[in-house]
């Protein structure tokens, strides 16, 4: 008797499947919402990123100094434009990467 009351009722279960995900798009600003501004924002990265250093391990780039600040200057640099973590940015490129492959800009 008391296994059948430890399990979910159905009304329950059709609850949680009928709850939608939230997106992780949501909450952008809309200048980033914006195809025009994606190569501008892409270049700008990349030149935050860009470094002369040439590590052929993981562990070399984890124990440079100057390859780490770049990496931080870069994530100070996304919050700044709006982004409130890796996973939205990374959902943003794609996003975008896949507008541009089906829409050429001007």
């Amino acid at each position: 008797m008391k296994e059948q009351e430890d399990k979910p009722k159905l009304e329950d279960i059709k609850k949680a499947v009928a709850t939608p995900k939230p997106n992780i798009l949501t909450g952008l600003p809309a200048y980033l919402k914006d195809p025009g501004v994606y190569k501008k924002i892409q270049k700008a990265s990349y030149e935050i990123l860009g470094s002369i250093c040439g590590h052929s391990e993981m562990s070399e780039w984890a124990m440079c100094v100057k390859c780490q600040k770049k990496g931080k200057d870069h994530a100070d640099y996304l919050r700044k434009l709006g982004f409130t973590s890796p996973a939205q940015y990374y959902a943003w490129k794609l996003v975008h990467a896949k507008i541009e492959r089906r829409v050429k800009l001007r």
